[in-house]
């Protein structure tokens, strides 16, 4: 029996496509505050009148005004390696600026990627000081255990002060034990200062009553990329009960000893934002250097103002797997400079690379050898990225899968397809899907991963509990699921990942030939799809097939809510914004269905889909998959992707090639318009330039699909011999790229199938 009859039958008892959503405009990218430490005064109000690099680049710290006497306290876990606290109250000695302080390394270790503009490059500590402290007030001792949030001191006026305030200042460096003053007490003022951070993006926003702030962390560049100093940040708003002083506006920094995050790389932060949507300004001057554009603020979390990050959950170089990142710049007139982070599973660091990506450009690049992990890749424009994993074996087997970076981590997150040995018509072939758990965050993260059975009878749930370093990542295996179908030996499910730091999740599906015990041990498709994070109630599925010229393809659909609902599912022919099938569903708690070959479904259809709750709990998550199965010439293939969310508007394709090897290459066009569009797609080489004409095809129906495939033509729907990116020419276009190759005798014969749904 060849391979193809092999996969058939579980191929299609588990079909599934991937769609993606893609972010508006005004929508932020928001995150959990970039290091969520605690204040150091309870209800502290940081003096507005001073921000990090504002006008005053000589003054590291951030300060609290408060009265004498007030408690202090640590803002995470650590040690006490340096304190002085026999400095008489209101005393200013010469040698002591800093009077009475505190001086603590914590737990938390972060990248030092550089020092006063100097490369570091290397793993280091996180130090906090805390400055201006009463006489005798110290209560750990040196060298001694803290626990965030517990007093260390009190707030006084002591060393190189005015009033009564505390000096707190963040402090990276690879040392683990700092350097002092001649002395023997201060710590030496070169190496706290050459070395702060700006402190505001390091602690938590106030939060007291109803007064509930966030953070903004932000970077403005020239059009070359470089960071711009000296400019007044504008619009950003404060309560007045969070701030000491009046807030007037931020100021970026450039200069080197001012130090910038070493992952985060911005050029201003500032904390305490009231909640709420403002247009920002760059000005310089007075001037407007540059609109920002309109910026969400939201309690408890961090927005990022010209950073734009993308998470990669599953990235690896080892053995025969090689994962390629591929990084497009989105603007058209400004040069991105992209800082790409790449961390063990552990959290640690491996090793990280700076690139500068001109306007329309994209950058591929492999991941470090010897590696296995997730990376960070963020960049001062707008970013779409995809990963592309690769095993190519020497027998001829050729896996492929792909899947865009994500952009926001979340709480919750939802996987509608996971696989335990899922059998084939041979029961020796199964299939089976990991989950891969990235936790971008500076704190470890407890999660639970929570299968729900899916298939024809409801056989009840199962839980995994586990522990995810900071920046680091875990992976679940379906295998740990029960075997819910025991003639099958086997599990259908969906998931629900849960944790209290948010998370990104991918999946990895493989498909092949198995051991006695069901282990696949020879491999021979392989998809992967993002997990939702922001599940929506209503989502477009760009391509779907029924045994077109050997392709086939389901849309999998989950209940992301814990009430049942109900839902629809349409699919559409091509070029056509008239429903040919409908069916409804109702689904109970995080339960999901399978839609392949739908009844009325005629065998040739190629086309979309649109999924919709109905009413109940709703939302929803839709992934789905898309496959070729030519059983005459033996060829094989499977795609997955995420859906694609109405929420959301613009498309960045990160690449596109239709070269050898991947001379097969399609993209996929739906309309997500509430009217018919013209849809245009601009193509560009990998240094930004225009690859050949733009293609239009019009008067597309709203919810239907066209395909961007052929090479002949005036334009070519594709340029032959590409090799680069693309854009769509409206916005509200869902986009599915799919990379094919058919055997190929100069290439061992070797297919291969991936694809990825386009986001920006």
């Amino acid at each position: 029996m060849n391979i193809l009859s092999r996969l058939r039958v579980s191929i299609r008892m588990a079909h599934t496509i991937r769609l993606v959503f893609i972010v508006i405009a005004i929508l932020p990218i928001v995150a959990y505050a970039a290091h969520t430490n605690l204040r150091p005064l309870t209800n502290g109000k940081i003096n507005q009148g001073y921000l990090y690099g504002e006008g005053n680049p000589g003054h590291k710290g951030i300060d609290f005004p408060a009265s004498n006497g007030i408690e202090v306290k640590a803002i995470a876990n650590g040690t006490v390696v340096a304190l002085r606290e026999d400095i008489l109250d209101y005393a200013d000695p010469f040698s002591s600026p800093f009077g009475n302080f505190v001086l603590i390394r914590h737990e938390q270790r972060h990248w030092v990627q550089q020092n006063n503009g100097q490369a570091v490059g290397q793993w280091g500590y996180v130090y906090s000081l805390y400055a201006h402290l009463k006489q005798n007030s110290v209560v750990p001792a040196l060298n001694s255990a803290v626990n965030a949030g517990s007093k260390i001191a009190e707030v006084d006026d002591t060393g190189n002060s005015s009033g009564n305030h505390l000096h707190l200042q963040i402090i990276v460096h690879q040392d683990m034990t700092p350097p002092m003053a001649s002395n023997g007490i201060d710590p030496n003022l070169g190496w706290t200062e050459s070395n702060s951070r700006n402190g505001e993006a390091w602690i938590a926003p106030y939060n007291s009553g109803s007064t509930q702030t966030g953070t903004a962390v932000g970077l403005v560049t020239d059009t070359a990329g470089n960071p711009v100093g000296g400019l007044t940040i504008e619009g950003i708003q404060k309560p007045s009960g969070a701030t000491s002083g009046v807030y007037g506006y931020s100021e970026t920094y450039n200069a080197a000893n001012e130090n910038p995050d070493d992952i985060l790389v911005e050029n201003f932060a500032t904390t305490d934002v009231a909640p709420g949507t403002y247009n920002l300004v760059a000005k310089q001057g007075g001037n407007t250097y540059r609109d920002l554009g309109g910026h969400t603020f939201v309690a408890g979390r961090t927005t990022y103002v010209g950073l734009y990050p993308n998470y990669l959950p599953d990235v690896q170089n080892f053995g025969t797997w090689v994962s390629n990142v591929t990084v497009r710049n989105n603007s058209a007139t400004h040069t991105a400079k992209v800082n790409t982070t790449f961390f063990w599973t552990t959290g640690q660091v491996k090793e990280q690379r700076q690139d500068s990506i001109a306007p329309q450009a994209s950058l591929t690049f492999p991941s470090p050898t010897a590696f296995i992990g997730s990376a960070l890749a963020i960049g001062s424009e707008d970013l779409s990225v995809v990963v592309e994993n690769i095993n190519s074996f020497a027998d001829g087997r050729y896996l492929a899968a792909a899947y865009p970076g994500a952009t926001q981590p979340a709480l919750v997150t939802y996987a509608p397809l996971v696989l335990k040995r899922w059998p084939t018509l041979n029961s020796n072939w199964r299939q089976t899907t990991d989950l891969f758990l990235y936790n971008p965050n500076p704190q470890s993260a407890s999660a639970t991963v929570t299968f729900y059975d899916s298939w024809t009878t409801d056989s009840g749930s199962y839980s995994v509990n586990l522990t995810i370093a900071a920046n680091g990542r875990a992976t679940v295996a379906g295998t740990q699921m029960p075997t819910w179908e025991a003639s099958f030996g086997a599990s259908m499910a969906s998931a629900r990942v849960s944790s209290n730091q948010p998370l990104v999740v991918t999946t990895r599906n493989l498909v092949g030939e198995t051991d006695g015990n069901g282990v696949i041990t020879t491999p021979y498709l392989s998809g992967s799809y993002l997990a939702e994070g922001s599940p929506a109630t209503f989502y477009y599925a760009p391509i779907v097939a029924r045994e077109y010229y050997g392709y086939d393809s389901s849309v999998q659909v989950q209940n992301a809510s814990s009430g049942s609902t109900t839902f629809r599912v349409r699919f559409y022919p091509l070029h056509s914004g008239t429903a040919s099938i409908t069916q409804d569903i109702t689904l109970g708690p995080y339960r999901s269905a399978n839609f392949w070959r739908p009844t009325g479904m005629p065998t040739g259809f190629f086309g979309s889909a649109t999924v919709q709750a109905l009413y109940g709990g709703g939302p929803l998550s839709v992934m789905a998959q898309y496959d070729r199965f030519d059983t005459t010439n033996n060829r094989y293939g499977v795609t997955q992707y995420e859906g694609v969310s109405s929420l959301n508007a613009g498309t960045g394709m990160a690449h596109i090639q239709k070269s050898w090897p991947w001379t097969y290459t399609g993209i996929q066009a739906q309309n997500r318009n509430s009217n018919s569009a013209n849809i245009q797609l601009h193509y560009f080489d990998t240094y930004g330039n225009s690859a050949g004409s733009s293609v239009t095809k019009s008067n597309v129906p709203t919810n239907a699909a066209v395909n961007f495939w052929s090479t002949s033509g005036t334009p070519p729907e594709i340029p032959s011999g590409l090799n680069g990116s693309g854009i769509s020419g409206v916005s509200n276009v869902a986009l599915q790229v799919n990379f094919d190759r058919l055997g190929d005798p100069t290439y061992q014969n070797k297919d291969g199938m991936m694809g990825y749904a386009a986001v920006k």
